[in-house]
């Protein structure tokens, strides 16, 4: 089964500074896969962590801790830590926040996976079937709070 994507949009918190818009998508080029994540905006440079997260998902769909871990460190690579204000400092400590909700068929099974506040719906011409969104709460055996190295 290949996802065919109908309509996008995004809409940014500021109608006027949609350049400031944290929403980040992706679609892989088989109609395989397709992930998006909204970027908290209380949180560091949450645009950059919603893509990034968006264009790992589209590489490997297999989350588990070391999916998270290494995210983490491609992201921290990104950060020029010289070049960053006291007061981006003190963001980048607080953390980057975002959602992430993908999907991925193989055959005709589709697998959905979210984390957040992330609601992914089924309809078919025009008739609303079912919606999908966290029904349990899963934690990781390890926590992905770590101190990151300057």
């Amino acid at each position: 089964m290949r996802l065919r994507l109908d309509f996008t949009a995004s809409v940014a918190k500021d109608p006027n500074r949609p350049d400031l818009n944290e929403d980040a998508f992706q679609l892989d080029s088989h109609g395989h896969v397709f992930a998006l994540s909204d970027g908290a905006s209380e949180s560091y440079d949450s645009k950059s962590w919603a893509k990034m997260l968006v264009n790992k998902y589209i590489e490997n769909q297999n989350f588990d801790y070391e999916w998270v871990e290494q995210t983490q460190r491609d992201y921290v690579s990104t950060v020029d830590f010289q070049s960053l204000s006291w007061s981006k400092q003190l963001a980048f400590d607080r953390g980057s926040f975002a959602t992430l909700l993908g999907m991925s068929t193989i055959d005709c099974t589709c697998r959905i996976f979210s984390i957040g506040d992330c609601l992914a719906a089924y309809s078919k011409n025009g008739k609303f079937y079912d919606s999908f969104n966290i029904q349990k709460i899963k934690t990781m055996k390890k926590s992905t709070k770590k101190k990151v190295k300057r």
